[in-house]
């Protein structure tokens, strides 16, 4: 009697414990994956506009006031560097029996040429000028025409403005070494000759033009 009753109390206590709520088992936590921001979008750099003024539009047409050329006249220039560029120029002047013709070129040294974002620089050149003068001479009551030529020497010492969208614009004063020319003619066995004395000095000029 006794070991039935043990017997029936262990399945009690064994149906007891099957039923009793299971715990449910512990999460581990999450651990959250680190965010990467965003690559920000590159700033638009003053350097892109310097290299489209002076790296890409390298070449450069216009007219020079004064300057160089004396009186008024045309120019090409040519960047190699974004502080150095090459400027070839030239005018052709005539009034009756005269002509004067002047050729120049030579390099200008832009200090801030190479600055990014930098569009107004000072600079400094030197360029050398070849002039023809031709007019008539009187020999012996004849006329004659008579030539001749001369170097002369230009340093200027401006400012210029080379805008983003290609505008090209400058202003400069400059030492201009002109010599006096001496135009000879012969006729009937004479010779006679014309003097003739440049712009010289202290000179200057105005540029106005496009780079491309």
């Amino acid at each position: 009697m006794k070991k039935s009753s043990l017997i029936v109390a262990a399945l009690a206590l064994a149906s007891s414990i099957a039923a009793a709520p299971k715990k449910a088992a512990a999460t581990p936590p999450q651990i959250a994956a680190p965010t990467v921001p965003a690559a920000a979008p590159a700033a638009t750099s003053a350097a892109s506009g310097e290299k489209a003024s002076r790296e890409v539009n390298k070449i450069g047409l216009g007219i020079w006031l004064g300057g160089a050329d004396g009186l008024a006249g045309g120019y090409l220039s040519y960047y190699i560097l974004p502080i150095i560029d090459i400027e070839v120029g030239g005018m052709s002047l005539s009034a009756g029996s005269f002509s004067y013709l002047v050729i120049h070129g030579g390099p200008k040294w832009h200090f801030l040429g190479g600055n990014a974002g930098q569009r107004w620089s000072p600079y400094v050149g030197a360029e050398i000028q070849y002039i023809s003068a031709k007019t008539d001479v009187s020999v012996g009551g004849t006329t004659a025409t008579g030539s001749a030529t001369g170097i002369g020497i230009y340093v200027p010492l401006g400012l210029e403005l080379v805008a983003f969208n290609g505008f090209n614009f400058a202003f400069e004063v400059a030492y201009n070494y002109v010599p006096t020319i001496s135009v000879e003619a012969s006729a009937n066995g004479q010779t006679s000759k014309s003097d003739f004395s440049g712009i010289g000095g202290v000179w200057g000029g105005l540029k106005l033009g496009w780079r491309f």
